[in-house]
């Protein structure tokens, strides 16, 4: 069984429509609070969280995370990064792609203190997309874009597992543990 929740009731019916279509009979959406579910505690064996983080107040939210999931289990995060200056720098001059809020808390290392208090132990954190961004700026060219992604995601494979040019990249991904 599959559950999903986000505060956007638009959200909720699109997903809903998809999965109906899609045939998964055993897959739930609710509108609602990341920071304070509803949901009972120990409820969930996995818990998968999607570019949503730098949305929410993270220690509310890691609290609510560690509450709901079942001991043993864990949580999966994909997240943008906010060390990279450049990165930094695009963001701070597109600020109509962001809220305010999302842009003051794009997760960094830091979270890993934040997550660690509440209870989780962090596991398997990798770094991606580094050397592969400026394919973006072609991706409606495709004989250039493909070609220059796929020897960015070269180029990443190799630097991306050097310490300090890992943090370097726009997005990592982590899990969290619950003891």
């Amino acid at each position: 069984m599959v559950v999903g929740i986000d505060i956007s009731a638009e959200a909720i019916r699109q997903v809903t429509e998809k999965a109906k279509s899609s045939g998964f009979s055993q897959a739930y959406f609710v509108q609602g609070d990341c920071e304070h579910t509803e949901f009972p505690g120990n409820a969930f064996d996995v818990i998968l969280c999607s570019e949503m983080l730098h949305h929410l107040e993270l220690e509310n939210t890691f609290r609510e995370l560690h509450r709901i999931l079942a001991p043993g289990e864990c949580v999966l995060c994909v997240e943008a990064l906010g060390i990279n200056p450049l990165i930094q720098w695009y963001r701070k001059h597109t600020p109509q792609s962001r809220t305010v809020f999302e842009r003051e808390h794009i997760l960094t290392l830091k979270a890993f203190d934040v997550a660690k208090s509440c209870g989780f132990t962090i596991e398997s954190v990798r770094f991606w997309h580094l050397f592969a961004i400026p394919a973006a700026f072609f991706v409606k060219i495709p004989f250039v874009f493909k070609p220059l992604l796929a020897f960015g995601n070269i180029l990443d494979s190799i630097f991306l597992k050097i310490p300090y040019i890992q943090r370097l990249a726009w997005q990592f991904t982590f899990i969290l543990k619950k003891s």
